[in-house]
């Protein structure tokens, strides 16, 4: 989609910068003057999903011409698409939605709440799909209303359905993650069997995540295979951070019965990069996994587009 234009008409700005999670945000390109307008130029692909912002003259402005979207960091973005963009999300609500339980979980990590969904019925043994990052996964990608809407129409099996958000984010997924596995294998999982009819079968457990939440899924199968064994959806895994998850000798650790998807951006920067390592690594142990990349940056809206085809693909066969 060669020569898309941005403009914003700012007459007396000294400087227009164009950030955007495509080209970096923390590199913004100049816009260039011209009278009372500020234009950008950029060929992008016809389905390319992007935010971004105009910088005037140091100070963060939305395009008043477009549409904006809340950012995770309490403020919003604009938003574009090109024509090509599609959005086909199961996220409506069920026929008959799964029962919502909070249940307060304390021992090897700071307490907290975490969020069970399990389908109405009388199901024994169902397997057990866990997000990090909890609260976020249900307000802003609505996996609750996805793994039902998918169940109904006979695409997946039920599932318990367990969110559990962080407390100390950077430290419990990335630099000290003994004690939160610990605490999801031994302190979560146990509470969450009292109250559902959840299977104890590890290769019947799926973990997920984005970001550094999808980095801490595979360490899980790597370090706990004996609780994580069904499967890994790792959105965006932030493998940059932790090297070490992807050489061959910790993929060499995940159960050959381990059902694995891995999505991403195509605008990640040293994200993609290493999701694209982690891929070719894999090829070369003769693992070939899937994977869906899309036109897009680190976003919950690109998380959301993609979360279907992931889950599908750990649970479509699983009886």
């Amino acid at each position: 989609m060669a020569g898309t234009t941005f403009s914003l008409t700012a007459p007396d700005a000294k400087t227009v910068l164009f950030a955007s999670d495509c080209f970096g945000w923390d590199t913004p390109r100049d816009m260039q003057k011209s009278g009372d307008q500020w234009t950008f130029s950029a060929d992008l692909p016809a389905d390319v999903r992007m935010e971004y912002q105009f910088v005037v003259d140091g100070k963060h402005t939305l395009d008043p011409g477009a549409p904006s979207i809340e950012n995770g960091l309490g403020g919003r973005n604009s938003v574009f698409q090109g024509p090509e963009y599609a959005v086909e999300v199961l996220d409506h609500t069920p026929t008959k939605p799964m029962r919502r339980l909070v249940i307060r979980v304390s021992g090897h990590a700071a307490e907290r709440d975490v969020v069970i969904y399990a389908p109405r019925g009388p199901y024994e043994n169902l397997p057990l799909v866990l997000y990090g990052d909890g609260h976020d996964y249900e307000t802003r990608v609505r996996p609750q209303n996805i793994l039902q809407n998918l169940f109904e129409a006979g695409r997946v099996p039920p599932c318990i359905l367990v969110l559990v958000p962080p407390v100390q984010r950077m430290g419990e997924y990335w630099k000290r993650i003994q004690a939160y596995e610990q605490f999801l294998a031994e302190d979560v999982l146990p509470e969450v069997r009292v109250w559902t009819k959840a299977t104890e079968d590890p290769e019947r457990v799926f973990v997920g995540g984005a970001s550094l939440g999808g980095h801490i899924a595979l360490r899980l199968v790597q370090n706990r295979p004996d609780v994580f064994a069904g499967g890994v959806h790792s959105q965006s895994g932030a493998f940059w951070a932790s090297p070490g998850a992807i050489a061959r000798s910790a993929l060499k650790r995940i159960p050959e019965s381990t059902r694995l998807f891995f999505d991403w951006g195509s605008y990640e920067g040293v994200l993609t990069d290493a999701n694209m390592r982690l891929v070719e690594t894999l090829e070369r142990l003769e693992r070939p996994v899937p994977t869906l990349v899309t036109n897009e940056g680190h976003t919950w809206s690109a998380w959301r587009r993609r979360f279907t085809p992931g889950i599908e693909h750990l649970l479509a066969d699983l009886r």
